[in-house]
């Protein structure tokens, strides 16, 4: 028999490395929960993308409809409230404040698809055109700039309140090749003065009050007669009419608000070649409108303006651009 107690002949028993095993438990652990944390948070975050996803579909769905419809129905809308608007004239009754100045506006809101628009559809032929100016300048910004100044001084005062006119055109060769306007926004007009001054443009939408009635940068230059305020008619007139002959023009077509071009040239004690003159500057029909929309989903705003050109038949959207403020 061996004897127990010999140190070379007594039976090793093996080491328990208990705290090796729990390190390896807990490490193991660790790693799981840091992989299933990873996962949690690329399930959400794919989970937020797809809903964000859905959520700029659902706006982008509402607003191409809206701005699809609007484009069809607003010209025609339009057309009834001016004729409606024609109804109610009394040609004995006095000047005609600018507030009372024909409908070239509609402006609504309308739930679609769980969102709410607020839209303005306008008439951007009822608006005296900046672009005209610079035509009528031949092109001489300077010139422009002076005679658009003097003209706003005496006929829309507020206009140059904190702000001064400056022309920024596009180069014509640029302004050809996209289609647009050289001025193709009021910040390429008005130029604000100070830091107390009123902003005139935010994200390429007008929210001055005083000149958004009046003036725009958009259409082909031609002034719709019916449905033009009297100042921007004033500014219009003021490089070929006196301003005696601009009054009776004003007169004429208070008398008579449903009068044509034709009419109204036939009319007017004018020149020949200020009749050529009026001839050009002046429609009785409007082919250039602006639609705005303010598109609220709960959580967000955002902003659409669309420039929709017509024809006979429909309209169709020429320039569009959606910004969030």
């Amino acid at each position: 028999m061996f004897d127990k107690a010999h140190p070379v002949l007594a039976m090793h028993h093996p080491t328990r490395h208990r705290g090796y095993t729990l390190l390896l438990t807990l490490l193991l652990l660790a790693i799981m929960a840091a992989s299933v944390a990873a996962l949690a948070r690329t399930s959400l975050e794919a989970a937020l993308e797809a809903s964000d996803g859905e959520r700029n579909l659902k706006r982008r769905w509402a607003a191409l409809s809206a701005q699809q419809v609007l484009a069809d129905l607003g010209p025609r809308i339009l057309a009834r409230r001016f004729a409606e608007y024609v109804a109610t004239q009394d040609p004995s009754q006095a000047v005609h404040p600018i507030e009372e100045a024909p409908p070239s506006t509609i402006q609504d809101s309308v739930a679609l698809g769980g969102l709410e628009i607020e839209f303005v559809f306008t008439d951007e032929q009822a608006r005296f055109n900046f672009n005209r100016a610079l035509l009528d300048a031949d092109g001489d910004v300077h010139i422009a700039q002076r005679r658009l100044a003097d003209s706003f001084a005496r006929h829309l005062p507020g206009v140059l309140d904190g702000a001064t006119v400056a022309l920024r055109p596009l180069d014509e060769d640029l302004a050809f090749s996209l289609d647009l306007p050289r001025l193709p926004s009021p910040g390429s007009v008005f130029e604000s003065n100070g830091p107390g001054s009123t902003t005139l443009i935010t994200s390429g939408s007008e929210i001055e009050p005083d000149w958004a009635s009046h003036l725009t940068t958009w259409g082909n230059g031609q002034l719709r007669l019916n449905l033009a305020s009297d100042p921007a008619l004033r500014i219009l007139c003021e490089p070929m009419l006196a301003p005696d002959e601009i009054e009776t023009l004003l007169d004429f077509r208070r008398e008579t608000p449903a009068v044509t071009v034709l009419q109204l040239l036939r009319w007017l004690p004018l020149r020949a070649a200020q009749r050529a003159w009026l001839r050009q500057r002046l429609t009785d029909a409007s082919s250039t409108f602006s639609l705005r929309m303010t598109i609220h989903d709960g959580q967000r705003r955002s902003e659409r303006l669309g420039i929709i050109e017509t024809d006979r038949t429909d309209g169709a959207v020429r320039y569009a651009a959606e910004w969030r403020p």
